[in-house]
C-alpha cells in the first residue's frame, strides 16, 4: 500500500496541468522579452556615452541685422541733399565764370567760384566737389575758349579751393596761420600769373614779350600788387567760411 502511494505521489509531480506550463510559459516570455540582446544592449551603452560634436569649434553663423526703414529713408535724405548742394553750386559756379568771360571782371567772380567748389567739397565731398569744378570748367571752355578766365579758373581758383580745405584750421587771428595762408594765397596767384602772361603773349599778341617795356622794376611792382590782392582776397574767403558755411546743414 505505501508503495502504491509513492507511486501515485511521483506521478502528480511530473504531470502537470496544462494550466501551470502556460504560466511558465508566459514567464519565460516576459523575462526573455525584458532581457535586452546582446546588440542592443551595446548599442544603448555606446549611445549612452558622450558623442563629440562636430561643429563644436565652429561659431554659429550670426544673423545679418537688416536697416530699418527709417535709417534708409535718412540715408536717401542725405544723399538729395548732397545732390542738390552739390547742383545749386555748380549752378552758381558756372554762372560766376562765365560773367568773367563777357565782362571785364575777373577776380571776385572766380573767388565766388572757387568758394563754391569749396562748399560742395566741404558739405558733400570729394567727389561731388570735384565734379563741380570740372563741369564749371568745361562750360568756361564752351563759352570763352582758351581766355584769361580759363586759365585762371583751372590753374589758380581749383587749385585754390583744395588748399583751403586743409588750411580751414588756420585763420588770420595767430601769427603762425596768417603767415601760412598769406604764403599759400601768394605763391599760386603768381604762379597763376606767369601761366597767364605766357598763354596771353603766345595766343593774343603773337609772340610780343610785354615784360621787355615794362622792366623788372614794373614787373616787381605788379608781383606786390598782385600779391596783396591775394592776400585780402584769402581774408575774405575765410571771413565767409566764418559765417557762411555753418549756417549750411
Amino acid at each position: 500500500m505505501s508503495e502504491s502511494r509513492n507511486n501515485k505521489e511521483i506521478g502528480e509531480k511530473e504531470v502537470e496541468s496544462p494550466c501551470e506550463t502556460k504560466i511558465k510559459d508566459n514567464s519565460v516570455s516576459e523575462e526573455s522579452a525584458e532581457r535586452p540582446a546582446p546588440e542592443e544592449s551595446n548599442v544603448r551603452e555606446k549611445l549612452s556615452g558622450e558623442v563629440s560634436d562636430p561643429f563644436a569649434g565652429y561659431d554659429a553663423p550670426k544673423k545679418v541685422e537688416t536697416e530699418k526703414p527709417d535709417k534708409r529713408f535718412k540715408k536717401a535724405e542725405k544723399q538729395s541733399a548732397r545732390i542738390a548742394y552739390a547742383a545749386a553750386g555748380t549752378a552758381i559756379a558756372i554762372i560766376a565764370s562765365v560773367i568773367t568771360v563777357y565782362l571785364p571782371v575777373r577776380i571776385m567772380p572766380l573767388v565766388l567760384a572757387a568758394f563754391c567748389f569749396f562748399l560742395v567739397h566741404t558739405k558733400c565731398g570729394a567727389v561731388y566737389g570735384s565734379v563741380s569744378a570740372v563741369a564749371t570748367v568745361l562750360v568756361t571752355g564752351l563759352c570763352g575758349g582758351i581766355c584769361s578766365s580759363l586759365v585762371l579758373l583751372a590753374v589758380c581758383f581749383f587749385p585754390y579751393s583744395l588748399v583751403c580745405i586743409p588750411l580751414r584750421r588756420f585763420d588770420y587771428r595767430s601769427v603762425k596761420g596768417a603767415l601760412l595762408r598769406a604764403a599759400v594765397s601768394i605763391v599760386l596767384v603768381n604762379i597763376a600769373f606767369v601761366v597767364v602772361y605766357f598763354v596771353a603773349k603766345y595766343t593774343v599778341l603773337g609772340g610780343i614779350d610785354v615784360m621787355e617795356a615794362v622792366g623788372k622794376l614794373g614787373y616787381i611792382i605788379i608781383a606786390l600788387v598782385i600779391s596783396a590782392v591775394a592776400v585780402i582776397t584769402d581774408v575774405l574767403f575765410v571771413l565767409c567760411d566764418k559765417v557762411i558755411t555753418p549756417k549750411i546743414k
